[in-house]
């Protein structure tokens, strides 16, 4: 099975620059154009679209952040479907 198409949207914006960004205390994720809180163009993720990516291994947490997250690799990542 390959990605939904709402994992793919996230997995292609990252490719092209967005920051994919994760807040557990009012549980949100978005992507932002520029960088997280750069003031860029943002878009809301569901959070199972998060999960799936998430438990797949296609993205994992940047280290100097809390909040942000970054593509592991950027070949085709197999996930099951939401």
């Amino acid at each position: 099975m390959g990605l939904s198409a709402p994992q793919q949207k996230v997995i292609d914006r990252m490719k092209d620059g967005w920051s994919l960004a994760y807040e557990s205390i009012y549980p949100k994720v978005w992507l932002q154009l520029g960088g997280i809180g750069m003031g860029g163009a943002r878009e809301k993720v569901h959070m199972n679209t998060f999960n799936a990516l998430y438990r797949s291994g296609a993205i994992s947490k940047k280290q100097r952040t809390g909040t942000e997250y970054v593509l592991v690799s950027s070949l085709e990542i197999k996930t099951p479907k939401e």
